[in-house]
């Protein structure tokens, strides 16, 4: 049986990687929607870099729904791009989001589903975090909620302490930990480890559409701290629920700093009774291999 999917994003070079892996198994998934949040670049582009996505790459009808234009106090497009995919170049997309807001788009996907939902988060936690504020009577609906974000040890990358998707709304994480959902972590050094040279993608030789795409994506793509590399960070997510296998899933508590200049910063430790799951890898080189061979199927 597929297993029903809201995913909830900010593309950003990687979060197309981690769409692509998605959209690339479905007979595993039903993605029910796709919802946008600001985090690498502003929600609207967000939005517009899904229906892209959508556009050219999914297996089925997809709804597409934004999120609100919060928190913007800082984007990565030194990083992702002008407009978050690299050097690819959009224009007009035939698919058009929902009128819906993406929080009340979440929730009547909920509602309606007769089976528990996964969420998957590759961005800033904020749509997730106004959903059980708002409507809390759906938490029975919910799963668990995936998170890329956070730390296992303080360090940070968008400052010394922060990671960038928490930095970004540190008071989400809280809310969403307040309200008792099961929270999976796919910790920032997951991302770290599993780093592609950029030549890996530009070099490929292109026959598909989706092989042009990648190569434009990774050519626009620049990490100053990996020079000529870039770590695939949120599709540790969706490789997590496609090949749970290829990782160990630990209970952890995790602490998130609000105030001065640690805020956003998060220690994820292990607890064989923590209230959390962190996501740990088993072996790195085989994750980069099987990445790579499901981009390229």
């Amino acid at each position: 049986m597929r297993k029903p999917i809201i995913i909830d994003t900010d593309p950003g070079v990687d979060d197309s990687v981690a769409l692509l892996l998605a959209f690339g198994d479905p007979d595993k998934f039903d993605i029910k929607l796709i919802t946008t949040t600001s985090g690498n670049v502003p929600v609207s582009v967000c939005t517009q870099n899904v229906l892209y996505l959508c556009d050219n790459f999914k297996p089925y009808n997809i709804d597409v729904a934004e999120g609100e234009d919060v928190y913007k106090n800082i984007e990565a497009r030194e990083v992702h791009g002008k407009h978050g995919l690299g050097n690819v170049v959009i224009g007009e997309t035939k698919q058009k989001k929902l009128d819906t807001p993406a929080v009340d788009a979440i929730y009547k996907v909920l509602m309606e589903s007769k089976t528990k939902v996964i969420l998957a988060e590759f961005g800033p936690i904020t749509n997730y975090a106004k959903l059980l504020k708002e409507h809390p009577d759906c938490k029975d609906k919910i799963d668990f909620i995936f998170f890329m974000g956070a730390s296992t040890n303080g360090e940070g990358n968008v400052t010394p302490y922060a990671e960038f998707n928490v930095y970004k709304n540190p008071e989400a994480l809280l809310d969403v930990l307040k309200s008792g959902v099961k929270i999976t972590f796919c910790p920032k050094h997951l991302g770290d480890d599993c780093i592609f040279k950029l030549t890996d993608f530009t070099e490929h030789v292109c026959e598909r559409k989706k092989d042009e795409f990648l190569r434009d994506l990774f050519l626009g793509a620049n990490e100053p701290w990996h020079p000529g590399c870039f770590c695939v960070y949120d599709a540790q997510v969706m490789l997590g629920l496609l090949y749970p296998e290829l990782y160990d899933f630990k209970k952890c508590d995790i602490t998130v700093c609000l105030e001065g200049e640690k805020r956003g910063q998060t220690f994820i430790t292990l607890n064989e009774n923590g209230k959390c799951t962190v996501q740990l890898a088993k072996d790195i080189e085989l994750i980069k291999k099987i990445i790579y061979e499901e981009l390229y199927l």
